[in-house]
């Protein structure tokens, strides 16, 4: 063992020396060196790690102190707003409506840092000119005596289900439906009218050729209502529907798929008979499952391009969340994993509306009553909701730290 250790040691010395030779870049050669030992073991990594390992400090953990710094609302300048249309007309103004409303006049996006004034939207419930196919949750609720008397069901909307105003689908005009003509599309539009006294939103059948011959009846019979007529596309012949609305004092609701670059080619185009005033945009809403991200990103853009000064986009907006129902999940039976089909629906579609009141959306138009209930009460809690300049610089205070690193 003696022996080991002295090997060792004279093993160790002798290469501490060459690699300190080695460091200086020197050549290190062994001439006639012979070691004779009957047995000897030994690891050199170890070794070499021992000989050549760096020393070692402690590490110190410093724990820097927390300062206080001053917090700034991001000031970015919204160089655009939205213009204003008012929906609906007053004997005085024209019109035979007892309530009117104002779309538009945002500054700057909905909630923004938190210290804007909320945006109310007007929340509409759907009705339609003939008994339709509805999921059984919004026939239980609506009751199967009104669904072929669009004037009742339009007074249940709003003195019983407390929406803001009605939009009623002319869907029995599509050619391949009932193909029924302008006239008749417009006296149910004056028993609606009479039933209700708060602004219409009227729907075509979607059939560009029909819905213009429909909506130019309708806007000459009911002249200064401002009523919104919708669709208005680029598969119609502008020229021939865009200066009767003028000329009748209504709104066009500009519709298109998801598409800004044909938001702004249409608003351009209707801007040749009609003022900003007299227009408002539909950019289309699917379902959720069904693109629904999609629409949501759509509207958010176009929002954000028009506060930034896109003309062609600085227009109010509406939104069909009542199409959420469009997905199979919102109505069909599915594994009781998902729930009950009673609650699922309603679900979908509040959810669907829920999304455009965050997003600063003017109108938003539903089906079932419980959207209406439960999206007016979101509504009103945040138009409520105005923190004291204590809890305002509480936040301030907590979200004013930097922890010096």
């Amino acid at each position: 063992m003696e022996l080991k250790e002295k090997l060792r040691n004279e093993i160790a010395e002798l290469l501490k020396k060459v690699l300190e030779e080695i460091n200086k870049g020197s050549e290190v050669e062994l001439i006639d060196s012979e070691i004779e030992i009957e047995s000897l073991e030994f690891s050199i990594q170890p070794l070499m790690y021992y000989i050549t390992r760096p020393e070692v400090k402690p590490e110190v953990k410093v724990i820097p102190e927390i300062e206080r710094v001053e917090y700034k609302v991001p000031e970015i300048k919204w160089v655009g707003s939205i213009k204003t249309v008012k929906i609906g007309a007053t004997k005085e103004e024209g019109g035979t409506r007892e309530i009117t409303y104002v779309l538009g006049g945002q500054k700057c996006p909905q909630l923004y840092a938190g210290l804007t004034e909320f945006h109310k939207p007007i929340v509409s419930m759907d009705v339609f000119d003939i008994k339709v196919s509805l999921p059984k949750s919004v026939r239980q609720i609506i009751g199967e005596d009104v669904l072929e008397n669009p004037a009742e069901w339009a007074k249940l909307c709003v003195e019983k289900f407390n929406a803001d105003m009605v939009s009623v689908h002319l869907i029995s005009t599509d050619p391949k439906v009932m193909d029924r003509s302008p006239k008749e599309a417009a006296k149910v539009l004056e028993e609606v009218l009479q039933a209700v006294k708060t602004p219409i939103f009227v729907g075509g059948s979607g059939n560009p050729k029909k819905d213009t011959e429909v909506l130019k009846e309708i806007a000459e019979r009911f002249a200064g209502e401002r009523l919104l007529l919708s669709p208005i596309t680029l598969d119609m012949k502008l020229e021939d529907i865009a200066p009767v609305i003028k000329k009748y004092n209504q709104v066009a609701v500009a519709s298109v798929t998801m598409n800004i670059d044909q938001a702004r080619q249409l608003t351009r185009k209707l801007m040749t008979w009609l003022s900003p005033n007299d227009i408002v945009v539909d950019h289309f809403t699917a379902g959720i499952g069904y693109g629904w991200e999609y629409a949501f990103s759509t509207y958010e853009r176009a929002i954000l391009a028009a506060l930034h000064g896109d003309e062609e986009l600085q227009f109010p907006t509406v939104a069909a969340a009542s199409n959420a129902w469009s997905a199979r999940e919102a109505w069909m039976k599915m594994d009781p994993f998902w729930g009950p089909k009673e609650y699922r629906g309603p679900l979908w579609e509040i959810l669907t509306a829920l999304t455009f009141v965050i997003l600063g959306v003017d109108l938003i138009l539903t089906l079932h009553p419980l959207t209406v209930k439960y999206i007016k009460e979101f509504i009103n809690k945040l138009s409520n909701l105005k923190p004291s300049t204590d809890e305002i610089e509480m936040y301030y205070k907590w979200s004013s730290v930097s922890t010096g690193v």
